[in-house]
């Protein structure tokens, strides 16, 4: 089912990529961490570093073709019964900068 993903902050992982240090790590294993069907790289080490981490995700994006809209948020969806039985985005804000919280 086709589909985009809207995301209020203009990347991936945002308070990762804009609010951490850079010396950061994961401080759980990084089994912990995975998302389903897709194992971190096996040359990462234990607890991947912020930028190993920003990949990861980054790579799951490309992997499942997550067609992702950045700096936008959605505000109100309308499902279609006219036999697509799906939902249709109505409208969305286009926002203009990020803030970490």
């Amino acid at each position: 089912m086709p589909f985009v993903a809207l995301q209020r902050p203009d990347c991936i992982a945002s308070l990762w990529q804009k609010c951490t240090s850079d010396p950061l790590k994961l401080h759980l294993p990084k089994q912990l961490f995975q998302l389903p069907k897709f194992s971190f790289s096996e040359y990462y080490p234990e607890y991947p570093t912020k930028r190993q981490f920003i990949d990861y995700l980054e790579s799951y994006a490309r992997n499942f073709y997550i067609n992702q809209q950045f700096k936008e948020c959605g505000q109100s969806a309308k499902y279609d019964e006219s036999g697509c039985a799906r939902y249709q985005r109505i409208t969305s804000v286009r926002r203009r900068g990020y803030r970490c919280l």
